[in-house]
Formats: C-alpha cells, structure tokens, sequence
C-alpha cells in the first residue's frame, strides 16, 4: 500500500490513517511517502494483525 502526501512534516494522524489502511486491506507492508518537505520523507510501516 502506498499513502502518498504533499505536506510539511507528517503528523501523528498520517501514522493512524495508513495504519487503518493496511488493517483494512490485510496488506502487510505499507509506504508513507511526503513529497511536501525539503527533502522526500519515506516511512515504512508493517501491518502486525492479520487479515481473517
């Protein structure tokens, strides 16, 4: 799963959002990536549930 943003910095609620994404969709690993900032910020995150 990709979340893709536009802006300065990521906040808290960016983490929680594309967390639910991937709980939602039963992928397991996930890119937040924020072109907005001076430099690209790319964070990866792993779904720990598994889909049922």
């Amino acid at each position: 799963m990709l979340e893709i943003k536009a802006k300065s910095k990521f906040d808290p609620e960016d983490y929680i959002q594309a967390l639910s994404y991937l709980k939602a969709t039963g992928f397991e690993l996930g890119l937040l990536v924020n072109f907005g900032s001076k430099k690209i910020e790319i964070k990866r995150l792993i779904n720990t549930k598994k889909k049922e």
